[in-house]
């Protein structure tokens, strides 16, 4: 058993990425709420839909890249260029490492 509260923050969201790693690699044994389930039916049903209207399925991976990289840089401009290639733990560590950067340039803006 993992004592929690003795782990750093560091330490949790490794945690956290691990217990995700683990649990997606059988997605069938994660159990789902009567509203999960319902929400998956109706996406599944909208995808139906948009496949026998023959409309374009998903957004471009391009697209997908550029608004990324366009958040990044929203909170941290040095950091933008390496958020890819980084596991979701070390991202999120970036991110959060960032906001008190992102939040002093908010504050400079609005006192000039």
């Amino acid at each position: 058993m993992v004592d929690v509260e003795g782990l750093t923050p560091d330490e949790q969201l490794d945690l956290i990425g691990e217990l995700w790693d683990r649990l997606s690699t059988t997605p069938a044994h994660v159990p789902l709420t009567d509203a999960q389930r319902e929400e998956i039916d109706r996406r599944s049903n909208e995808l139906d839909d948009d496949v026998r209207a023959g409309r374009p399925l998903g957004i471009p991976w391009e697209d997908v890249l550029r608004q990324l990289r366009s958040e990044a840089a929203i909170v941290c401009p040095t950091a933008a260029g390496r958020v890819f290639g980084a596991t979701v733990g070390h991202r999120r560590r970036m991110l959060l490492e960032a906001l008190p950067h992102r939040r002093r340039q908010l504050a400079e803006r609005r006192d000039r």
